[in-house]
């Protein structure tokens, strides 16, 4: 909920910068390239993000650096909230096509996905040329990382096979938390569900059937599944929902228990269990999944853009 920010304080034989972002080492180069410095003479303070979902990049900071060197003071640049709104980058909107075929025994035996949107990091790419980060923006482009993601399947399918093909809508886009994750995740899992209902399949007993040689992800999927009661009777008009991703070397499964009302969707339980490995602080993994939960629901439900001539309404 934090507008773009930054603090930029430039002299002549330095160049200091307080910014939220995400890029510290972008912020860095492109300061000393608006200020004539060398990289070293610059100095960013990274200060604690109030929600970095993607967003805080370094658009903001130029902005501030090309102002205190204007004025030869410190500037403090603050972003209204319809300022931060209007000039956002915004989630990629993806079209997939999959095409599965069951074998005799009702499981996949080979899956097509067919991908199509927009690319976040070739919007980015090409600004990273000149600075310290170009290794990573070739890396990401070879195969856009934050398009694909979440299209490699956990579960013993024997073939497989995934095309990308970039489209891009004429609308500025950028990273949105978990990246590809967020709709590859929902498309894998939902065409799952249409195989396991298609065979008359439990679709928790689906899964793990697949799941023989992925001894993580079943331990993470069968104790999701213990907790929200999986199979015990629902109240009228009451629906479960299972899913199983693994996003970021993190196994997460949740079941959800939804009802729909004159076409209002409520949201009466989400059960949510995870392997991430080794860690250090289990409130800062439950805080992470807690807010991962309202992000995702308030994306599927309520948040929208809208734009009218070529700009956000």
């Amino acid at each position: 909920m934090e507008p773009m920010n930054c603090t930029a304080d430039v002299r002549s034989d330095r160049c200091e910068v307080w910014v939220p972002t995400q890029f510290p080492e972008v912020v860095r180069d492109k300061a000393a390239e608006i200020t004539g410095l060398e990289p070293e003479q610059v100095t960013v303070h990274t200060t604690y993000l109030g929600g970095g979902f993607g967003r805080r990049g370094w658009d903001f900071a130029i902005q501030a650096v090309q102002a205190s060197k204007a004025v030869g003071r410190p500037v403090k640049l603050i972003w209204t909230r319809e300022e931060d709104t209007q000039h956002d980058f915004y989630r990629p909107a993806y079209k997939s096509r999959l095409q599965v075929q069951l074998g005799e025994d009702g499981f996949p035996s080979s899956w097509n996905h067919q991908l199509a949107g927009p690319s976040a990091i070739s919007e980015f790419a090409w600004q990273l040329m000149d600075t310290r980060a170009v290794g990573s923006a070739l890396k990401w482009i070879d195969w856009d990382v934050t398009s694909t993601k979440g299209t490699q399947l956990p579960y013993a399918i024997p073939e497989h096979e995934m095309d990308y093909e970039v489209v891009e809508p004429g609308i500025r886009v950028g990273f949105w938390r978990s990246v590809g994750n967020s709709h590859n995740a929902f498309t894998v899992e939902s065409v799952l569900d249409e195989a396991a209902n298609l065979v008359g399949r439990d679709p928790l007993e689906y899964r793990l059937a697949l799941l023989n040689d992925q001894p993580r992800h079943r331990t993470v999927l069968k104790r999701a599944a213990k907790e929200a009661g999986w199979g015990a009777e629902l109240p009228e008009g009451h629906a479960r929902g299972i899913a199983l991703h693994e996003s970021f070397k993190s196994i997460v499964a949740q079941v959800v228990e939804v009802s729909v009302d004159a076409g209002t969707v409520r949201v009466h339980k989400v059960h949510c269990a995870i392997d991430c490995g080794r860690y250090v602080n289990p409130n800062i993994i439950r805080q992470q999944l807690e807010g991962a939960v309202v992000f995702g629901l308030s994306a599927a439900l309520y948040e929208q853009i809208s734009l009218k001539d070529g700009a956000v309404a």
